[in-house]
């Protein structure tokens, strides 16, 4: 049998309720969206797609090998942005500031095990961030575009980083709906 997985690193219950709050307010701009549920804003760092159960404890028992060269590290949850961009919003984010580039190298350090492992990889760059939404229409598209030029400063708090999550992944019609399959805590020394 086969599921639909990824790894991320899962945000705090603080930082989750800073972000409801941040979609609560572009919420109020009336654009359509489907706003990702607080509760499920994650910063993906391998989209599998459909892999087999049996393929779990391999992965698990491999990110537990990556894990264990990275620390816990805290970065910043700061700034809102949309792709392709401001001006033509399809999803918005809310950026992460990584000064040091420790999430990066964690994100590579995965991606060199998963390729390792014959998994396939995305190719562009890594760019941190937290979905928040993806637009559905064009309706309300210019009151959004503005508060997302407001939101280009504000900073949401400092993030914690303690581990990686493999996720399964159930599309509902209410919405995606995630179980953790396993929490790998970070502990390296690096």
């Amino acid at each position: 049998m086969s599921i639909r997985a990824f790894l991320a690193a899962e945000i705090d219950e603080e930082m989750i309720h800073s972000l409801a709050m941040v979609q609560a307010d572009l919420i109020s701009h009336g654009a359509s969206v489907r706003w990702v549920k607080p509760e499920n804003i994650h910063l993906t760092l391998h989209f599998f797609g459909n892999i087999r159960e049996e393929e779990v404890e391999d992965i698990c028992r491999e990110m537990c090998r990556v894990s264990s060269a990275i620390k816990p590290m805290t970065v910043q949850i700061e700034g809102l942005g949309a792709f392709p961009s401001l001006n033509n919003p399809k999803v918005i984010w809310a950026g992460i500031t990584d000064a040091e580039g420790r999430l990066v190298d964690m994100q590579g350090a995965v991606a060199r095990e998963l390729a390792r492992m014959g998994y396939k990889v995305e190719t562009r760059p890594f760019h941190p961030h937290l979905t928040l939404g993806r637009l559905r229409s064009a309706a309300g598209k210019s009151g959004l575009r503005e508060a997302l030029k407001q939101g280009k400063i504000k900073n949401f708090g400092d993030w914690n980083v303690k581990g990686i999550t493999l996720f399964r992944s159930d599309l509902k019609p209410s919405g995606a709906q995630y179980t953790r399959l396993r929490v790998i805590p970070l502990h390296g020394d690096s």
